[in-house]
């Protein structure tokens, strides 16, 4: 078993010492050695240096500032702040660091919530479940996608997890690209691997849409380069477009909901030492969203001898039978992916109400049809 205080600075008590007694901040434990704050949390706060390289926290201890202040309301959420994450020696130690810490999270049933730093962090974040040898599902909610056969996207997450030949990332699925600054062959290549990919405006038409595909991811990385940057000007690559706050506190909240989740994390903040703290306030105020997530949450999987689910089943052009599941508890939807060479075997996967409405349209549900072609 691992020492967290071989991974971790405590937090400066400056940060949570002067704080109203009903706030967020004065319900987290700080943790100090003491085993009892661990094996009662089910949420852990996790704040990494802004870049990997040098110990600077200014991101994520301005993000704790402002999180800590906000109100408490969640009696069933418990959650500790392990400090900040000690750099490696190089980058590589840093990875094998995040990869020991995320096994330890995830054996003792605790969510990492984590702040600062950038994308590089979610490959030790995968490494964990890739050596315990555990499928996951990827939800990044970023402006551009960084996988391509070229010198500067091989260093990306996404490319290291896939020339890794790691074979545990069962789906990748990007919310919120933006066209004008997405390479085509990127796009090409997710297509390769049947990974799911949705432009910005088309998810801010219906931004319900993407319940489901948060519903069913174990890893969920939110960079805020996606959000515009009159709504976060200390995001790492600003654009006038993007999401806006409140859209991205949605998000947040439909993150928390989700069954699956093993990992949160906001990324691609930068630090700034002036007195403009909108971008942190907003990082605290979608980490307070995500938290009353994960305090409505109801894990949920439908069954076909389960009175709490309604069970449809759509014809389509004489050639697919598509069996939906509705809750009656929540309205929720999921359809069944029959694997072709095991027979009376079915993978249940999350969907939406207008999944089910475009097969009634005689449409196979494109997430039906890339999933089926993935297991198949």
């Amino acid at each position: 078993m691992i020492l967290l205080e071989d991974y971790f600075i405590p937090t400066e008590s400056h940060l949570y010492s002067l704080l109203h007694d009903s706030s967020l901040g004065k319900s987290i434990f700080q943790y100090d050695n003491n085993q009892s704050y661990i094996d009662n949390s089910n949420l852990a706060i996790i704040g990494f240096s802004n870049d990997f390289i040098n110990d600077d926290y200014s991101v994520s201890n301005s993000i704790r500032q402002h999180l800590y202040s906000l109100e408490s309301y969640y009696n069933n959420v418990k959650i500790i702040d392990l400090g900040n994450f000690r750099n490696g020696k190089t980058i590589n130690d840093t990875h094998i660091g995040i990869r020991d810490v995320i096994i330890y999270l995830y054996e003792k049933n605790i969510i990492p919530i984590i702040i600062g730093g950038n994308q590089n962090g979610i490959y030790g974040i995968y490494l964990a479940f890739d050596k315990i040898q555990k499928f996951v599902n990827i939800a990044s909610i970023e402006s551009k996608i960084h996988i391509a056969d070229n010198d500067e996207y091989k260093q990306s997450y996404l490319s290291k997890i896939i020339d890794s030949g790691s074979k545990y990332l069962f789906n990748y699925t990007n919310i919120g690209y933006q066209s004008y600054i997405q390479s085509q062959k990127s796009l090409e290549e997710l297509s390769n691997y049947y990974f799911d990919y949705f432009r910005l405006g088309l998810v801010r038409s219906n931004i319900k849409e993407i319940e489901p595909i948060l519903r069913d991811a174990e890893l969920i990385n939110f960079s805020f380069n996606t959000i515009k940057s009159s709504d976060a000007r200390l995001s790492l690559f600003s654009s006038p477009n993007g999401f806006s706050g409140d859209e991205a506190c949605q998000i947040a909240k439909y993150s928390g909901l989700s069954d699956k989740l093993l990992a949160y994390s906001l990324f691609d903040l930068i630090g700034n030492n002036t007195d403009n703290s909108q971008t942190y306030i907003l990082a605290a105020q979608m980490i307070w969203y995500f938290i009353e997530g994960i305090s409505q949450k109801q894990v949920e999987y439908p069954t076909t001898d389960n009175s709490n689910y309604k069970k449809f089943i759509v014809h389509i052009n004489n050639e697919y039978n598509v069996v939906f599941f509705k809750s009656l508890k929540t309205d929720r939807w999921w359809f069944e992916i029959p694997y072709q060479k095991i027979k009376d075997r079915n993978l249940i996967v999350s969907c939406s109400y207008n999944d089910y409405l475009k097969a009634c349209n005689h449409e196979l549900p494109d997430k039906w049809w890339l999933t089926y072609q993935k297991i198949n």
